[in-house]
């Protein structure tokens, strides 16, 4: 007999990142959307992009951590921090639910 972890609840939120910047956009999603890729590897949602619209989906708490890292990480880029595959390693260890 196998157990199987209970089952999380899951949902999906949408948000709009402001402003509507496409080179802004784009730092945020990465190369190929390698950005995005690794926030959903670590914690473990789906998130669609087109334009500035997000959709997160996945279990809710991860969901809710995953959209406020979006619209931090969107703040942060918009100021000009520069976002890589470290510094975004060490905001998802600062996030994790």
């Amino acid at each position: 007999m196998t157990s199987e972890p209970p089952h999380q609840p899951t949902t999906q939120q949408s948000l709009t990142l402001e402003p509507n910047d496409a080179r802004y956009l784009a730092m945020l999603c990465g190369q190929l959307d390698s950005h995005l890729r690794q926030i959903e590897q670590r914690l473990g949602v789906h998130i669609s992009a087109r334009g500035n619209q997000f959709l997160v989906e996945g279990p809710t708490v991860n969901v809710a951590t995953a959209a406020q890292l979006l619209t931090h990480l969107y703040a942060e880029v918009c100021q000009g921090v520069e976002l890589g595959p470290e510094s975004l390693h060490l905001q998802l260890q600062h996030v994790e639910p």
